[in-house]
């Protein structure tokens, strides 16, 4: 502790820090740091509520929280180690970033012999500087595969192809690492997702993610110490290459992921190192199916499907029509997920509609209303007095995610609950 915090107990200083950290994730690092009114860490982060944070920002935060509240400035004759006795004292990891080109275990001679395929996760490094942000809130990696004169494009565009579930990605934009994140599915066919830079590629290559770590900020001077010249992302001169997608070695890979998430790795499997749920760490690595991740590959689909679907149709429920916020609009899968084959999960153009949350999504879901082979909302069969009225209402509307693209899972589900009234 510091002569700031002498007189709290631990637990009152666990408490504010809790408080602190919550605090912090609504405000990001960069916005945490105007709030309380520092300046860019030097030296020591914290690892917390999978961001990086500024320590002194964020020990000035809890500070505020304890009664009676003490108020730490920059003037404020505090930092360094007092700052990392406090994240100690609460069981908050931290990073020196000092020893980021010193990691142990980091070998800075590697040369790439030892990238692994099989029951290792890969390491990778997407360059991002036109679409990081929409990367991060929509959870997914595209790459176009063709060029616009229709020739194939960019052999590491083709990487995509490659990467599998439980594969970690270091994000680099703005000439500095901000985010890791785990992929979550395996690559796929699908359009442009929304939010990507508009331009004549339409189709390519789609994967999905979730983040781990955000608001990192490990630059490029340090970055080229990391991975010499011919390594990685590398070219001959030690500069990162005109290249979306590069393979990171292992011997960096693994060092680096484990100091960056504030030291806490020591399983080989880093979707579970860094993980946000509690997942089953006997899970065979390496597997090439959308469920490995678990409820996390759940999150990014829904994620993506919602955000494409919105980009598409807008704010409108796909069975009753009606204009919505966007908070009342739901990814809701045509065909039941559980019953879709590895194919038709990744086939994300014909997996699913918007439905509203103020009962399309229930009515369709459990088989109350289905979609005919003309594209219309059906009611099904029901005794009930109040639901039957309640059905009138939709009953014989078209449908606006009916498609050809779409018709086969809505003849899926059509066939399974398809009773007239």
């Amino acid at each position: 502790m510091t002569t700031f915090f002498g007189h709290y107990s631990e637990s009152d200083l666990r408490a504010a820090m809790s408080k602190a950290i919550d605090e912090a994730a609504r405000l990001g690092r960069d916005g945490l740091r105007r709030k309380y009114g520092f300046e860019r860490a030097k030296k020591y982060v914290a690892v917390a509520a999978g961001h990086h944070f500024d320590s002194k920002a964020l020990v000035a935060a809890a500070a505020k929280n304890l009664e009676p509240p003490v108020t730490l400035t920059s003037e404020n004759s505090f930092g360094g180690k007092a700052t990392t006795r406090v994240l100690h004292a609460c069981g908050v990891p931290w990073i020196n970033t000092d020893r980021l080109t010193h990691v142990p275990e980091l070998d800075s001679n590697a040369n790439g012999s030892d990238l692994l395929d099989g029951d290792h996760p890969k390491y990778w490094w997407v360059n991002q500087n036109d679409n990081y942000s929409t990367v991060i809130k929509e959870g997914s990696l595209w790459a176009p595969d063709l060029r616009r004169d229709g020739n194939p494009g960019h052999k590491d565009w083709t990487a995509l192809r490659f990467m599998t579930p439980g594969d970690i990605v270091f994000h680099y934009a703005s000439q500095q690492f901000r985010a890791l994140s785990v992929i979550v599915s395996a690559g796929a066919q699908a359009d442009r997702p929304p939010g990507y830079p508009a331009d004549d590629y339409l189709h390519g290559t789609l994967v999905l993610l979730e983040p781990r770590i955000v608001d990192m900020e490990v630059g490029l001077d340090v970055l080229k110490e990391i991975f010499r010249a011919g390594v990685g992302p590398m070219n001959s001169t030690g500069n990162p290459g005109r290249v979306y997608t590069a393979q990171v070695p292992r011997s960096i890979g693994d060092p680096l992921a484990r100091y960056l998430s504030g030291g806490s790795i020591s399983s080989r499997s880093f979707a579970v190192m860094v993980s946000k749920d509690s997942q089953d760490t006997s899970a065979p690595l390496g597997v090439n199916a959308t469920d490995i991740a678990g409820s996390a590959y759940r999150r990014a689909e829904q994620g993506y499907l919602r955000q494409a679907l919105l980009a598409s149709f807008g704010n409108q429920c796909a069975i009753c029509g009606r204009v919505l916020p966007e908070n009342l609009l739901i990814a809701a899968h045509i065909k039941p997920r559980s019953e879709c084959s590895e194919e038709e999960r990744l086939d994300f153009r014909a997996a699913a509609m918007l439905a509203c949350s103020l009962g399309c999504d229930a009515l369709f879901e459990f088989g109350y209303v289905t979609v005919d082979d003309r594209g219309l909302v059906r009611a099904t069969a029901t005794n009930e007095p109040e639901l039957r009225n309640a059905l009138k209402s939709i009953d014989g509307l078209p449908c606006l995610a009916f498609s050809e693209t779409t018709a086969p899972n809505f003849e899926f589900h059509h066939q399974r609950h398809g009773v007239g009234l």
